[in-house]
C-alpha cells in the first residue's frame, strides 16, 4: 500500500509545496487554460514517472474506498491486491488515451466514392443474424480493426400481404358454374 501521496515541488517564489501527482498534473492544466474533461487527451502535461505517480495515488484512494466499504483487504485474499489492480485497470486500460499521444491518422483516398462509415472488428463473439426474424445465428471473430467507407446498406422492401380470392356473390364456394 502507498503511505504517501505527495512529492515535493518547489515553485517559481521558492517556496516549497507538497503536491500529489494529480494535483501537479491538474494545476500545469490550469495554468496552460487547457480543459480536462472525461475524454480530454492530457498527454502532453504529463511529466516522466508521474504516470506511475499517479497509478500510486489512485491505488491509495481506491484502498480508501474499499475500507469505507468496510472490506477487510489486509486479511481477505479475495482483496488483498485489489487496489492495485483496479488502480492499473483504470490508468492501463479504461482511460488510457488521456496519457498516451494520439496516434498518427492515416487518410486513404475513396477511389469508390462511399459515404458511409462501415467499422470492422475487433468483434470476437458478435453475432451477425443471417437473413432476418428467426434466422439462425452465425458468429464473427476478428482481431483486425478496419474502418472504410461504405454505402448504408437498405433493408429489404417488406413484402405485400397475401390477398385471398372471394368468390363472386351467389356463387357457392368450390363450385362450378354451368355443370
Amino acid at each position: 500500500m502507498i503511505t504517501s501521496l505527495a512529492t515535493p515541488v518547489f515553485r517559481n517564489e521558492g517556496a516549497t509545496t507538497t503536491l500529489t501527482a494529480s494535483g501537479r498534473i491538474r494545476q500545469r492544466l490550469r495554468e496552460a487554460g487547457h480543459r480536462f474533461h472525461a475524454n480530454d487527451n492530457i498527454a502532453a502535461f504529463l511529466r516522466a514517472g508521474e504516470l506511475d505517480e499517479l497509478r500510486g495515488e489512485v491505488e491509495a484512494r481506491m484502498h480508501e474506498v474499499l475500507r469505507a466499504l468496510v472490506i477487510d483487504t489486509a486479511r481477505d485474499h479475495n482483496t488483498v491486491e485489489t487496489a492495485r489492480r483496479v488502480a492499473k485497470m483504470f490508468i492501463d486500460e479504461v482511460f488510457r488515451g488521456r496519457y498516451e499521444e494520439p496516434p498518427e491518422v492515416t487518410s486513404f483516398p475513396n477511389a469508390a466514392r462511399l459515404n458511409g462509415l462501415m467499422i470492422v472488428g475487433p468483434t470476437i463473439g458478435t453475432p451477425i443474424p443471417r437473413g432476418g426474424g428467426s434466422a439462425p445465428i452465425r458468429w464473427r471473430s476478428s482481431l483486425k480493426m478496419i474502418a472504410s467507407l461504405a454505402p448504408a446498406p437498405r433493408p429489404p422492401a417488406p413484402a405485400p400481404p397475401a390477398r385471398r380470392r372471394r368468390a363472386p356473390p351467389g356463387c357457392a364456394a368450390g363450385r362450378r358454374s354451368g355443370s
